[in-house]
């Protein structure tokens, strides 16, 4: 366990690959994943490692260790599995809570972002109302290079197979063959052309107002 004192990277190590394996464990002892199943998700919404009896934070992760923590169980889940796995989290938690590492992009990220209907192409997730949120999956040109798009929770359950209730609803970021061969384990990143970090950069004012 991590717990209120500041964690080393070994202690982070050994927690990712201890976690990552019980998530392995507990695959295999419902058969395995076949064909019909998508590759395992990391579901990854908070730093914060302890929290008091009023649950409030009172210990947490930089940005450094959230990503260490979060290319470690990546990777070993992914090798134990023989499938890439997923990284399910939102725009701002990558932006504030993960740094901007290519170790990350080397997985899919499924990005929850709402407001914002797919079926318009110019939409994205990760968008802002000027500019966008810069993380391991943007490109320096403000677009991000998502694999599943989250883009409601408000889904009609009886108009997709359920008799009531809501369910999230998603998009996937390709064709019918892209996506057989992603849930197959067959997906590779793309290369990004990231934004500069900390680098000069030149512009030109054209207006001032």
């Amino acid at each position: 366990n991590l717990t209120n004192s500041p964690a080393s990277n070994t202690q982070l190590i050994l927690d990712a690959l201890k976690q990552s394996r019980l998530v392995f464990y507990r695959i295999q002892s419902l058969g395995g994943i076949n064909q019909m199943d998508l590759p395992p998700v990391l579901d990854l919404e908070s730093n914060c490692t302890a929290t008091d009896f009023h649950g409030n934070c009172i210990a947490s992760l930089n940005q450094a260790q959230v990503s260490l923590w979060t290319i470690t169980f990546l990777r070993n889940l992914s090798r134990l599995t023989n499938r890439k796995a997923i990284l399910n989290t939102f725009p701002s938690f990558l932006q504030n809570y993960m740094l901007r590492d290519h170790n990350l992009n080397q997985f899919p990220i499924w990005v929850a972002q709402y407001g914002a209907a797919p079926t318009t192409t110019t939409n994205q997730p990760g968008q802002l109302p000027i500019g966008c949120y810069v993380t391991a999956w943007t490109s320096s040109d403000c677009i991000n290079h998502w694999t599943i798009w989250q883009f409601s929770s408000c889904g009609i359950g009886k108009l997709h197979g359920l008799p009531n209730g809501r369910l999230d609803l998603n998009v996937f970021n390709g064709t019918s063959d892209d996506f057989q061969n992603f849930v197959n384990g067959n997906w590779s990143p793309q290369t990004i052309n990231q934004f500069p970090f900390n680098q000069s950069v030149t512009g030109q004012i054209e207006t001032v107002t």
